[in-house]
Order: structure tokens, then C-alpha cells, then sequence
């Protein structure tokens, strides 16, 4: 696929957390893909955030998840979703569970002056004790998560009084 072309996506399913952020009840958005009478796209209601989109008749698990919602059925079409959009999508719901956490969003999580060291093992990450966010230390966001293997690294979060 040519750089300057978005990287088409043919299938996608959700995680169900993001399914699990929806109220039972709340309308989701299904909109048809161009050139594939088959193929459909469902939104949340903000039509920011795909939950699926399907190429051949929709899974049995597809469908319980979607039983749970009314579905307005776009006209507009529009082309399949891209890697892009997938990303985009996590943002979205990345900042959602954010504010739901912390009452910030994810900007404001993660937008904070800090010192980084990192080496090939460690990833340390220190902020000032002036720096200390009470929302998200009380949401558990600075706990130090230790070696997380799809980084390669040891990631920790420190707090000094002095200049790092």
C-alpha cells in the first residue's frame, strides 16, 4: 500500500470495554461502506468511535452487543474504515475512561512536565512533588506498572523535592 494511502481495514470489532462504556439503551449509528452493500460501520452516538465495522454477515457476539442498542441506519456512506480511524477511535475512547477516572482528560493526564530517563531495561519517569495531580493519583494513573512486555521495559513513576 502506497504511503499517501490511508491502509484499508476489513474487519474490526471493538474491545469490549468500549462496548461496556455504553448504556444499555443508547442509540448507536450504523452507516453502509461505499462500493460494499454488505459491508456496514456502527458508531457510538458521538460517531467518533467505531465499534465495528463487517464485511460478511455480522458475528453472533456482534449481534448480542448490538441487541442492546436502537440502531439508526445511516443513508450517507462512506469509504471502510483505516488504521487511522482505529487509532483515532482509541483516543476517543481513551480520553472517555480518562475523564471517567480522573475527571480529566486524557491531554491533561498526560501533558505534565517530568524528567524521562530511559535505558535499554527502564523507562523512569520523575516529577517534582509540586507536580502531584490528586485526581490522578487517587485514580491509580501514576502507580508504577513495572515491566510491561509489550514495551520491553521496567516503567516507573517517581516524585522528588529536588530538581531531577
Amino acid at each position: 500500500v502506497p504511503e499517501d494511502e490511508p491502509y484499508p481495514v476489513t474487519h474490526f470489532m471493538a474491545p469490549i470495554s468500549w462496548w461496556s462504556s455504553l448504556r444499555r439503551g443508547k442509540r448507536l449509528y450504523l452507516r453502509p461502506v461505499d462500493d460494499h452493500p454488505d459491508s456496514a460501520i456502527l458508531y457510538d452516538r458521538s460517531l467518533r468511535l467505531p465499534l465495528a465495522l463487517w464485511t460478511e454477515p455480522a458475528s453472533p457476539r456482534l449481534r448480542a452487543s448490538i441487541a442492546r442498542h436502537p440502531i439508526r441506519r445511516l443513508t450517507a456512506s462512506r469509504p471502510g474504515l483505516t488504521i487511522a480511524d482505529i487509532v483515532e477511535g482509541w483516543s476517543v475512547a481513551i480520553d472517555r475512561w480518562c475523564r471517567s477516572v480522573t475527571g480529566h482528560s486524557l491531554l491533561h493526564v498526560i501533558h505534565r512536565p517530568a524528567y524521562v530517563s530511559a535505558t535499554r531495561t527502564h523507562i523512569d519517569v520523575i516529577f517534582r512533588l509540586d507536580q502531584i495531580d490528586i485526581d490522578i493519583r487517587k485514580g491509580g494513573l501514576d502507580i508504577d506498572p513495572g515491566w510491561v512486555p509489550w514495551f520491553g521495559r521496567v516503567v516507573a513513576f517517581h516524585y522528588t523535592d529536588e530538581e531531577p
